[in-house]
């Protein structure tokens, strides 16, 4: 997300990953959220290693998002 706010000087409007045009301040709110939903994870992950599962409901997504997250987290660990 850094990487395309990076961008910002070339472009007015970006496209993520979701297909939906966003300005600057769009791709850093979601950096932010992406970040906060990384750390709850991995500490959700240390407290019960054997399920993450359960950081869904305290992610900053609802469940179906949040469980993708936690499939593509582990797929790059």
């Amino acid at each position: 997300m850094r990487q395309l706010s990076a961008l910002r000087h070339r472009y007015e409007f970006l496209v993520p990953g979701h297909g939906l045009p966003g300005d600057d301040d769009f791709v850093k709110t979601m950096a932010k959220t992406m970040s906060t939903a990384i750390r709850m994870a991995r500490e959700a992950a240390r407290e019960t290693p054997n399920d993450a599962t359960k950081a869904i409901p305290i992610l900053p997504y609802g469940p179906e998002q949040s469980r993708w997250f936690i499939t593509r987290l582990r797929q790059s660990a």
